[in-house]
């Protein structure tokens, strides 16, 4: 059996342990770094991959998208087309005009300002014939089709000229009227102050 004697002073001895003990810890600390790196290089990269993956399905979406837009618009249009169709068949149903006022009502007391209707007049006219020319050269009328013109004159007074305009507005949203069109508007004077005298007309 042999064995050595280290005749090294202690302190140059733990000198040289500290050392090693250094050098194999750096060793494991590169490795580590070594291997950070790398797993941060491969997650960049899958990272950048999967960005563009992900831009390219944003771009293929795309028309999909606006396709599910349009279709939401155009039901949209379609509902409130037929709430208006119910509506008008309702009205020309019934032989008096108490639905009208009830939405003439709604749309004045909606209105921020003051709006007071005064006359209310509904007129009904027939459909238009259509001409034709026969074999022999002569002109025939046809019957005339389609759904009955209905016009809605209002006449009063508003405060103002935006009271009035959101008035017109309110009728216009209502959806029940094909078209609503201010005919007349000029000032007037009351003794509460001045205000606006107004023709509306609705056709539907």
């Amino acid at each position: 059996m042999t064995s050595h004697i280290n005749l090294l002073p202690w302190k140059l001895r733990r000198r040289f342990i500290i050392r090693r003990v250094l050098a194999r810890w750096s060793a494991v600390a590169m490795i580590v770094l070594l291997g950070s790196s790398v797993f941060i290089v491969n997650s960049h990269l899958k990272l950048r991959t999967s960005q563009a993956e992900l831009r390219q399905l944003v771009q293929r979406a795309a028309p999909v998208q606006q396709l599910i837009a349009e279709n939401d618009r155009l039901t949209d249009q379609l509902e409130r087309s037929d709430q208006r169709s119910l509506l008008l068949d309702s009205l020309a149903a019934t032989g008096h005009p108490l639905q009208l006022i009830g939405i003439v009502s709604r749309s004045a007391s909606a209105t921020p300002g003051e709006i007071l209707v005064q006359q209310f007049e509904l007129i009904e006219t027939e459909p238009t014939p259509t001409a034709r020319t026969t074999s022999s050269g002569n002109k025939d009328l046809l019957p005339p089709v389609g759904r009955k013109h209905r016009q809605l004159g209002l006449t009063g007074m508003a405060t103002d000229d935006l009271a009035l305009s959101q008035f017109v507005t309110q009728l216009r949203d209502v959806g029940v009227f094909q078209t609503v069109e201010l005919r007349a508007s000029n000032d007037i004077d009351l003794s509460a102050g001045s205000a606006r005298r107004y023709t509306v007309e609705c056709s539907f």
